[in-house]
Protein backbone atom coordinates (compact mmCIF):
# COMPACT_ATOMS: atom_id res chain seq x y z
CA UNK A 1 0.00 0.00 0.00
CA UNK A 2 1.11 3.29 -1.26
CA UNK A 3 1.53 5.62 2.08
CA UNK A 4 0.57 9.68 1.23
CA UNK A 5 1.81 12.52 2.64
CA UNK A 6 -1.14 13.57 4.57
CA UNK A 7 -0.46 10.36 6.73
CA UNK A 8 3.03 10.66 7.21
CA UNK A 9 2.43 14.43 8.38
CA UNK A 10 -0.64 13.37 10.72
CA UNK A 11 1.86 11.04 12.07
CA UNK A 12 4.68 13.20 12.71
CA UNK A 13 1.96 15.66 14.66
CA UNK A 14 1.08 12.66 17.15
CA UNK A 15 4.51 11.18 17.30
CA UNK A 16 6.76 13.81 17.20
CA UNK A 17 8.90 11.32 15.33
CA UNK A 18 11.17 12.36 11.76
CA UNK A 19 9.54 12.03 8.44
CA UNK A 20 11.34 8.82 7.67
CA UNK A 21 10.66 7.69 10.81
CA UNK A 22 6.97 8.28 10.24
CA UNK A 23 6.92 7.28 6.52
CA UNK A 24 8.71 3.78 7.81
CA UNK A 25 6.37 3.45 10.30
CA UNK A 26 3.15 3.48 8.46
CA UNK A 27 5.40 1.38 5.70
CA UNK A 28 5.37 -1.69 8.21
CA UNK A 29 1.98 -0.81 9.34
CA UNK A 30 0.21 -1.10 6.12
CA UNK A 31 -1.34 2.57 6.27
CA UNK A 32 -2.94 1.93 9.78
CA UNK A 33 -2.09 4.89 11.85
CA UNK A 34 -2.36 3.11 15.34
CA UNK A 35 -0.45 0.31 13.84
CA UNK A 36 2.59 2.70 13.27
CA UNK A 37 2.47 3.87 16.66
CA UNK A 38 2.81 0.92 18.20
CA UNK A 39 5.69 -0.24 16.16
CA UNK A 40 7.04 3.05 16.79
CA UNK A 41 6.73 2.66 20.20
CA UNK A 42 8.29 -0.80 20.11
CA UNK A 43 11.24 0.24 18.75
CA UNK A 44 11.72 3.30 21.05
CA UNK A 45 11.48 6.13 18.97
CA UNK A 46 8.58 8.07 20.30
CA UNK A 47 9.89 11.31 21.92
CA UNK A 48 7.25 10.92 24.87
CA UNK A 49 7.93 11.36 28.85
CA UNK A 50 4.31 10.37 29.73
CA UNK A 51 2.87 6.86 31.25
CA UNK A 52 0.20 5.48 29.97
CA UNK A 53 -2.67 3.49 31.06
CA UNK A 54 -4.33 0.73 29.83
CA UNK A 55 -7.04 -1.75 31.69
CA UNK A 56 -9.33 -4.36 30.23
CA UNK A 57 -12.06 -3.94 33.30
CA UNK A 58 -12.62 -0.36 33.04
CA UNK A 59 -10.46 0.57 35.92
CA UNK A 60 -9.53 4.04 36.72
CA UNK A 61 -5.28 5.28 36.13
CA UNK A 62 -3.56 5.30 39.08
CA UNK A 63 -3.14 9.03 40.67
CA UNK A 64 0.06 10.68 38.77
CA UNK A 65 2.89 10.57 41.38
CA UNK A 66 3.70 13.44 43.37
CA UNK A 67 6.18 16.75 41.97
CA UNK A 68 9.97 15.40 42.21
CA UNK A 69 8.51 11.64 42.81
CA UNK A 70 11.51 9.22 41.27
CA UNK A 71 13.80 12.28 42.27
CA UNK A 72 16.38 11.53 44.87
CA UNK A 73 15.92 12.96 48.20
CA UNK A 74 17.80 15.93 48.94
CA UNK A 75 20.36 15.68 51.21
CA UNK A 76 19.74 16.49 54.71
CA UNK A 77 21.53 19.18 56.86
CA UNK A 78 22.97 17.18 59.75
CA UNK A 79 22.23 19.09 63.02
CA UNK A 80 25.69 20.16 64.71
CA UNK A 81 26.01 18.14 67.76
CA UNK A 82 25.91 19.69 71.54
CA UNK A 83 29.70 19.67 71.64
CA UNK A 84 30.07 21.88 68.34
CA UNK A 85 27.45 24.18 69.37
CA UNK A 86 29.14 24.66 72.85
CA UNK A 87 32.45 24.91 70.79
CA UNK A 88 31.06 27.64 68.50
CA UNK A 89 29.50 29.48 71.49
CA UNK A 90 32.74 29.77 73.30
CA UNK A 91 34.51 30.61 70.24
CA UNK A 92 32.21 33.87 69.65
CA UNK A 93 32.16 34.51 73.32
CA UNK A 94 35.67 34.72 73.88
CA UNK A 95 37.08 36.07 70.40
CA UNK A 96 34.48 38.96 70.39
CA UNK A 97 34.39 42.24 72.94
CA UNK A 98 32.84 45.26 73.23
CA UNK A 99 35.07 48.03 73.21
CA UNK A 100 34.09 51.45 75.22
CA UNK A 101 34.89 54.26 74.05
CA UNK A 102 34.93 58.21 74.96
CA UNK A 103 36.22 61.31 72.99
CA UNK A 104 37.98 58.97 70.05
CA UNK A 105 40.09 57.39 72.85
CA UNK A 106 39.32 53.33 73.88
CA UNK A 107 38.79 53.57 77.97
CA UNK A 108 37.97 49.51 77.68
CA UNK A 109 37.95 46.26 76.29
CA UNK A 110 35.94 43.48 77.79
CA UNK A 111 35.13 40.28 76.10
CA UNK A 112 31.76 39.18 75.80
CA UNK A 113 31.68 36.41 78.32
CA UNK A 114 32.86 38.67 81.02
CA UNK A 115 29.91 41.24 80.02
CA UNK A 116 27.60 37.93 79.92
CA UNK A 117 28.81 36.72 83.30
CA UNK A 118 28.70 40.47 84.62
CA UNK A 119 25.01 40.40 83.28
CA UNK A 120 23.79 37.29 84.50
CA UNK A 121 25.07 38.20 88.31
CA UNK A 122 24.41 41.68 88.24
CA UNK A 123 22.02 42.74 85.42
CA UNK A 124 20.40 45.61 87.75
CA UNK A 125 23.49 47.46 88.30
CA UNK A 126 25.56 46.77 84.61
CA UNK A 127 22.74 47.90 82.45
CA UNK A 128 22.11 51.36 84.36
CA UNK A 129 25.80 51.94 84.60
CA UNK A 130 26.46 51.05 80.66
CA UNK A 131 22.76 53.41 79.81
CA UNK A 132 24.84 56.49 81.86
CA UNK A 133 27.57 55.46 80.29
CA UNK A 134 25.81 56.57 77.05
CA UNK A 135 24.68 59.85 78.41
CA UNK A 136 28.21 60.71 79.63
CA UNK A 137 29.55 60.44 75.95
CA UNK A 138 30.53 57.23 75.77
CA UNK A 139 30.16 55.13 72.43
CA UNK A 140 30.27 51.32 72.37
CA UNK A 141 31.24 49.07 69.49
CA UNK A 142 31.75 45.52 68.88
CA UNK A 143 35.43 44.18 67.59
CA UNK A 144 36.06 40.56 66.50
CA UNK A 145 34.78 37.79 63.99
CA UNK A 146 31.32 37.78 64.21
CA UNK A 147 30.01 40.72 65.60
CA UNK A 148 32.73 43.13 64.45
CA UNK A 149 30.29 43.92 61.20
CA UNK A 150 28.91 47.21 60.22
CA UNK A 151 24.77 46.16 60.74
CA UNK A 152 25.78 45.80 64.53
CA UNK A 153 28.23 48.78 65.04
CA UNK A 154 25.55 50.63 62.98
CA UNK A 155 22.81 49.98 66.07
CA UNK A 156 25.14 50.42 68.36
CA UNK A 157 26.01 54.14 66.49
CA UNK A 158 22.45 54.58 66.22
CA UNK A 159 21.67 54.27 69.86
CA UNK A 160 24.29 55.95 70.89
CA UNK A 161 23.17 59.00 68.65
CA UNK A 162 19.75 58.85 70.33
CA UNK A 163 21.26 59.11 74.04
CA UNK A 164 22.76 62.21 72.39
CA UNK A 165 19.74 63.73 71.34
CA UNK A 166 17.85 62.99 74.37
CA UNK A 167 20.46 64.66 75.86
CA UNK A 168 20.62 67.62 73.63
CA UNK A 169 16.57 67.55 74.03
CA UNK A 170 16.90 67.57 77.90
CA UNK A 171 19.35 70.62 77.82
CA UNK A 172 16.47 72.72 75.55
CA UNK A 173 14.16 71.97 78.24
CA UNK A 174 16.19 72.92 81.22
CA UNK A 175 17.87 76.43 79.88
Amino acid sequence: MDVTLEQVERLREKADVSYTDAKTALEQSEGDLLGALIWLEQRGRLKTDKGGFYSTDGAAPPPPPPPGAGEPPPPRKERPSLSELLRRAWAVLTENELEIWRRGKMLSSVPLIILLILLVIGFWVVIPVLVAGLFLGCRYTFNGPDLGREEVNGLMDSVSQAADQIKTEFRKHTK
